[in-house]
């Protein structure tokens, strides 16, 4: 494994092969304003005020450098093949193309275009599909499609336009698509839509593509997109406002939103503690994905890939999730303003978490899992804090291996490996005894600490148990835990059941307000049924003796054929204006019965 560290006198890569920690001497130290690392680790980026140099951390040979001044961000495309760049404006009011696209393997610059605004959490502001074959990005409400290599000479291949539109970010895998965010205007509610980006017209007028999917939410300014990694069937959106319009929290309002990338759900993720959402991270396989959340003491969730709770880890001090490379380990920390405690768990086959591991690093900045996924780096840098800077290696049982202290440390990161370069092994036996320890709450934060008792101590004195209990002790509250909320797999929803009665009492189910207005309801509506019918019933019978009685009288039988001869003429003086097409077979059936009337008739006048 190999460390990139950026200090004052510049950058230096260290080999590690616990316990042995030992600064690469073939990489001269290189000074530099920024460091950029690529996905797979085989490019490294090192910039200054005048240049960038990209570097291959595992050779430690310089690829290529590039005469770019005053860069403020860089990034690579997937495949390594071309270095984004943004460059700080030379003045207001100055037109410059300051945002442009460096081929790596030419030195030349394949794309450029003038990016007025810089915001971290908004970079890159050009993204590159899976493949590396389309690069995508925002201008002026619409979306723009670029091949590669080429970008189509500056023109795009393919657009759409989005009214509104504040951002955007690309799935990974073999999907072609792209998630889009339009924030709330004129009382419009927010919304987060997929797209296939292979869909787009080419041209601006043409037929706009639906979204595969798309979710509505309100009380939001912008939001961060988190897709499901190597597949990117599914999108987390965390939708975030400045402002809590509940009053609740000084730091605004989040809120985490499921789309899957087929159309087939979209909902809200079900938090079970109400609170902003600190972090959300899927695992590296796509599988699971855990969000922490909820007033301190903070929850955590593990939800399945179709957004199903699996595991609640309980409440703690933590605001940050991460999982190992390899997806077998996950920790639960919290830094900032929290004392730093790190929880580590091994999740099973059937979405049951264990305990294996804990340690507390203070003063912690930085946590990152290590290639291996076996042990853990925490760092405290500048400028978030400038005392005791500097970068530490723990085991994923909580066993430090390497502490180095520094006066001023920038950045720390490792260098990725390539896939199937380390095994994906079980715990160690030992590992197994910690997390039994864990378990009963005998190590770490999760249980009751012991005092410590020096070996020549002297033993207490016996006390009775009713002169030691504290009976003045009153309600107990933590903003480190909740002793209420134990961590345990999600069990399905089932409704209560009495199971005993007093002896010789009737047995009474106890219902819900809810459920005993509806079945009062229900009662009613039988009942209105009931007397309907009724009255259908009765109106039945006096129809029938009508009927009867006019069966026995023959000056009211004669009047109603008399009418219904009428009505027979009327239809066939309608037919024979305006065709026998317009009547109904009803009607016709009814004509045909002409003949068989007037001799009813007849044969009544003839009595």
């Amino acid at each position: 494994m190999r460390l990139a560290v950026r200090q004052r006198d510049g950058v230096q890569l260290v080999d590690v092969a616990l316990p042995r920690v030992e600064r690469d001497e073939g990489f001269e130290r290189k000074a530099c304003v920024g460091m950029r690392v690529s996905r797979d680790g085989e490019r490294m980026a090192l910039w200054n005020e005048a240049q960038v140099d990209v570097w291959d951390p595992r050779t430690n040979q310089n690829l290529r450098r590039l005469d770019v001044h005053k860069v403020v961000a860089v990034h690579f495309s997937p495949e390594q093949k071309y270095l984004l760049t943004l460059q700080k404006p030379r003045a207001e009011g100055v037109p410059e193309k300051n945002l442009r696209v460096w081929n790596l393997e030419t030195g030349e610059c394949a794309f450029q275009t003038q990016q007025k605004t810089y915001n971290k959490e908004d970079w890159p502001y050009l993204q590159w599909s899976s493949d590396g074959k389309t690069a995508i990005k925002l201008v002026n409400n619409e979306v723009h499609c670029y091949n590669c290599p080429g970008f189509g000479e500056g023109q795009p291949a393919r657009r759409m336009r989005v009214d509104n539109v504040g951002g955007f970010s690309c799935s990974p895998g073999p999907m072609n698509h792209v998630a889009v965010y339009v924030p709330e205007i004129k009382g419009a509610p927010a919304s987060a839509q997929l797209y296939d980006h292979a869909e787009f017209p080419a041209k601006l007028g043409s037929s706009t593509p639906q979204p595969l999917g798309r979710r509505n939410f309100f009380r939001s300014m912008a939001c961060e997109f988190r897709w499901a990694p190597k597949t990117g069937s599914a999108c987390l959106v965390l939708a975030v406002s400045d402002v809590d319009a509940t009053n609740k929290s000084y730091y605004g309002e989040q809120s985490l939103h499921y789309i899957a990338a087929d159309g087939s759900k979209d909902c809200k993720v079900d938090l079970q503690k109400e609170g902003p959402v600190y972090d959300v991270q899927w695992s590296p396989l796509g599988t699971h994905f855990v969000a922490v959340y909820g007033f301190m003491p903070a929850k955590a969730t593990l939800f399945d890939a179709k957004c199903n709770p699996v595991f609640e880890f309980g409440s703690g001090p933590r605001n940050i999730v991460r999982w190992s490379p390899l997806g077998r380990f996950l920790c639960l920390a919290g830094f900032g303003n929290l004392p730093g405690d790190v929880e580590v768990f091994q999740k099973g086959g059937d979405g049951n978490c264990r305990p294996i591991g804990y340690m507390r690093t203070h003063c912690t900045v930085h946590c990152e899992w290590a290639p291996d996924g076996r042990h853990i780096l925490t760092s405290t840098v500048s400028p978030r804090l400038r005392v005791d800077n500097g970068y530490k290696m723990w085991k994923y049982t909580g066993e430090l291996v390497h502490d180095y202290s520094v006066d001023e440390l920038y950045q720390v990161e490792w260098i990725p490996a390539q896939e199937d370069t380390y095994e994906d092994l079980p715990i160690s036996p030992n590992a197994k005894k910690i997390a039994r320890a864990l378990e009963s709450g005998n190590v770490g934060g999760t249980g009751k600490a012991e005092p410590y008792r020096p070996p020549g101590a002297k033993q207490a004195p016996y006390r009775p148990p009713h002169a030691s209990a504290n009976r003045s002790e009153g309600p107990k509250f933590c903003l480190a835990r909740d002793e209420n909320d134990k961590p345990g797999k999600v069990q399905p929803f089932r409704p209560k059941v009495a199971t005993s009665t007093i002896p010789g009492a009737e047995f009474q189910e106890s219902v819900s307000k809810t459920a005993e207005r509806n079945r009062k309801r229900r009662a009613k509506k039988k009942e209105v049924e009931a007397q309907q019918n009724a009255d259908d019933l009765a109106k039945e019978v006096q129809n029938t003796k009508i009927s009867v009685q006019e069966a026995t009288d023959p000056s009211k039988k004669l009047r109603n054929l008399r009418k219904k001869l009428r009505q027979v003429e009327e239809l066939k003086a309608k037919a024979a204006s305006t065709g026998t097409n317009v009547l109904t077979p009803e009607q016709q059936a009814k004509i045909q019965t002409e003949g068989e009337i007037k001799a009813q008739i007849a044969e009544l006048e003839g009595q």
